[in-house]
């Protein structure tokens, strides 16, 4: 008698557990994978996007307002805080160059209006070729944080002085990115999206979780 009253609880388990198994599969491909919180959620108040390449400043300057217009597209999209327009920074380094180099970030701020900060150092942004020409790679690096208008002290990363550090590479044969700067919208298009869902919850595209075999 015991052997099968044995083997008869052993099924059971078994199913239990393979029928939780088989539910917590259909639940995730039924609503996705879990949704991803923000890593910090800015102040519902003006907030202005500054990028800058302090290392190759001149060349650096197109790039920089290309990643800034990503970054302010996807923050206005999920009304993350009001928006000041960055075009108000541009104008201000091109009408006052003199007076803009001695300015600090969080002076900056103060002139166009915003209380807060998202500035974004970059501090690599290469492209190189590969394959005898072929092939095209980009490879760019930031640190970002906020920047509080008022007191010019970091808002976030509370544990990072110089900022939250990001990578993006992205590399297209050449049918796909014709020249470099084609390259660069798409890696600039990448790494707007991930910088701006630091500051907001998000859902990553469906996809089978590690441990799962799709159909």
């Amino acid at each position: 008698m015991r052997a099968p009253l044995l083997y008869l609880l052993l099924s059971t388990c078994l199913i239990i557990t393979s029928g939780c198994t088989a539910v917590g599969v259909g639940a995730y491909k039924l609503m996705g994978p879990p949704a991803v919180p923000a890593m910090y959620i800015p102040a519902k108040e003006p907030l202005v996007v500054m990028v800058e390449n302090y290392r190759r400043p001149s060349s650096a300057y197109t790039d920089d307002q290309l990643l800034t217009r990503y970054i302010e597209g996807y923050l206005r999209g999920h009304d993350v805080a009001p928006i000041v327009e960055s075009a108000n920074v541009a104008d201000l380094r091109v009408n006052h160059p003199e007076e803009f180099k001695k300015m600090s970030v969080a002076a900056i701020g103060r002139e166009v209006g915003a209380k807060q900060i998202l500035y974004v150092d970059v501090i690599q942004s290469d492209v190189e070729t590969l394959m005898a020409g072929e092939a095209l790679r980009g490879a760019t690096a930031v640190r970002v944080k906020v920047v509080d208008a008022q007191s010019g002290e970091t808002r976030w990363p509370g544990d990072m002085a110089e900022g939250y550090p990001l990578e993006q590479s992205v590399q297209f044969h050449k049918n796909k990115a014709s020249n470099e700067q084609d390259l660069k919208a798409g890696i600039y298009a990448q790494l707007g999206d991930r910088i701006a869902k630091l500051f907001y919850k998000w859902k990553p595209e469906n996809q089978d979780p590690e441990g799962f075999v799709g159909d």
